[in-house]
């Protein structure tokens, strides 16, 4: 990595570009010819440079992958993108844990790889957001150059205005390439968005001749029949966490969310809600009546996933693919025909009719951008352009045609090397040694067919399509505060989540009467709730009128 002084030779080219004087930004006849317009047209031609280069690129080594590679440099899948354009990626790691250090310490040192790689660019990221990194001579606007060299992702942007407004800045720039996943053929969210849900033993279920819940009541019901029937699980367990596989994903049910909302325009703080104290009353019976795990503030991923396998729960929130799928297949490796899982809906807020999913994640979520130190930004844009075209897509998120994939009637099948791998690799490690479809961070059309292949048995792929029908209404999208709110913003609500997490469990477990639930929110307005609400709001605002 280095950071160079041809940044002011990049901001001369951008100017001129956008002035109409000249079309490409050559450099020395001894290195890469750089594209023209004329060469990067809407007709892509490969490869994208005449003579190879290698770019630097920064991010997180997702653990799959870890398991059996030590660079994304190696996975076959980008050793051919470099065979078809000409462009080595030269992949550089945080040791993982340690990512969010790491790119603290990069942006201190100004050390900066050619391409950042990271979860939260379109949010809270970088404090202040894109239209910061580009002021702090960090990141350079790719505006320009979408017109001119990235013609396949500039008519992915027109085809999803959505996508679009989350990926541009307040001020109206664009500075990262965003992961994208396109609603599949029927409108539903992408099947890869779908990656958490609440799960019953379908087994159970049936034995006790129950339908599948619906709404809380519904559930509570499902809970104590549970109970009496099989006295030596609990009915419903949970993580310890405050994210997506924790209790906190019941509080849809009541028309909130344990954190920041959308309610028609008006952004609120659901732990401050009076719906809150009804969902905390509805846990806080549950946990007295013995519905709910006692152990869950203590419970981790492990925790649950022992207690699943052993019959010890009947009920949890859980992976679609790490919880459900591993549960599965478990089973049927042990031999255990009679365990079943089955994917429950959201529950229906029965106030509102409407059951809301606060999981699912936002279409543009991490991103890919191009770093002030980059000597070759259009090539770079071209690169990342190649992957929104049929091909470059379908390369990274199927591999290699006639080794990891083969066309069937126009549609890529993994081949027998993902899906039974000869090393005994599950298919999501196997995928994960070939290319990023599973990935933690990815900058590409991801192709919801291949996350449905992923999906070893029937009740996954029903199972997140029962989650998908919830209404996403009210999930706010990626926000990002004003350079000058970020520190208040930051210290303000770490103040108020600490509390809240603090309060969460003492209310559920009585320790707290909900008596005391008025004065818990007057304690959170004292800690100047109303303020980093309304710089929530206004940034919500900004984003509405992208």
């Amino acid at each position: 990595m280095k950071k160079f002084g041809f940044v002011k030779l990049v901001a001369v080219c951008a100017l001129l570009l956008a002035a109409g004087v000249i079309i490409g930004c050559n450099r020395t006849s001894a290195g890469p010819v750089a594209l023209t317009m004329e060469t990067a047209g809407t007709d892509f031609k490969l490869p994208i440079v005449n003579e190879p280069i290698t770019i630097t690129s920064w991010v997180t080594m997702d653990p799959k992958a870890a398991a059996s590679l030590q660079s994304y440099s190696e996975m076959e899948t980008y050793k051919e993108l470099a065979r078809r354009t000409g462009i080595n990626i030269d992949f550089i790691h945080p040791p993982i844990g340690q990512e969010t250090q790491s790119f603290n310490l990069i942006l201190a040192s100004g050390d900066y790889p050619d391409v950042l790689e990271y979860g939260y660019f379109f949010g809270t990221g970088y404090p202040g957001g894109g239209d910061k990194a580009i002021q702090d001579g960090v990141l350079i606007p790719i505006d320009d150059m979408i017109d001119r060299f990235a013609p396949n992702f500039k008519a992915y942007l027109e085809a999803h205005p959505e996508y679009h407004k989350q990926i541009t800045t307040d001020s109206g720039r664009i500075f990262a390439f965003g992961e994208a996943y396109p609603d599949d053929a029927n409108g539903n969210p992408h099947i890869g968005r779908v990656v958490w849900g609440f799960q019953f033993r379908n087994d159970w279920l049936e034995e006790l001749n129950l339908s599948v819940p619906t709404n809380i009541a519904e559930w509570e019901s499902a809970l104590r029949a549970i109970q009496v029937a099989y006295p030596n699980a609990v009915p419903f367990t949970a993580q310890r966490n405050f994210g997506q596989s924790s209790l906190t994903s019941l509080t849809g049910a009541f028309g909130i969310h344990y954190g920041w909302y959308n309610d028609n325009g008006v952004v609120k703080y659901g732990p401050a809600q009076p719906e809150y104290r009804d969902f905390l009353e509805t846990m806080a019976r549950w946990y007295r009546d013995g519905l709910l795990d006692n152990d869950f503030p203590l419970n981790d991923g492990t925790a649950v996933d022992a207690k699943v396998l052993s019959d010890s729960a009947g009920s949890w929130v859980g992976l679609l693919m790490g919880g459900m799928g591993k549960y599965l297949e478990t089973a049927a490796a042990t031999g255990d025909t009679k365990f079943d899982v089955v994917g429950v809906p959201f529950p229906i807020d029965t106030n509102t009719g409407m059951s809301y999913n606060y999981l699912l994640k936002s279409e543009a979520y991490f991103g890919a951008a191009i770093t002030t130190a980059n000597r070759y930004p259009i090539e770079t844009v071209m690169l990342f352009d190649y992957t929104f075209t049929d091909d470059g897509a379908r390369m990274l998120s199927y591999g290699i045609e006639g080794v990891t994939y083969t066309m069937n009637n126009g549609r890529p099948y993994y081949t027998p090397l993902i899906l039974r791998n000869p090393n005994g690799w599950v298919i999501d490690n196997a995928i994960a040694h070939f290319m990023r479809t599973c990935a933690t961070y990815i900058w590409f059309v991801n192709d919801p067919w291949a996350q449905v292949q992923r999906m070893i048995f029937p009740q996954q792929e029903r199972a997140a399509q029962a989650w998908a029908l919830a209404s996403t209404s009210r999930t706010l999208p990626m926000l990002n505060p004003l350079e000058s709110e970020v520190n208040t913003f930051a210290s303000t609500m770490n103040q108020i989540q600490t509390y809240a997490n603090e309060m969460f469990v003492r209310f559920i477990m009585g320790q707290a009467p909900l008596n005391t639930f008025d004065q818990y929110v007057d304690n959170m307005n004292r800690m100047d709730l109303a303020v980093v609400t309304d710089i929530q709001q206004r940034a919500f605002d900004r984003y509405l009128s992208r």
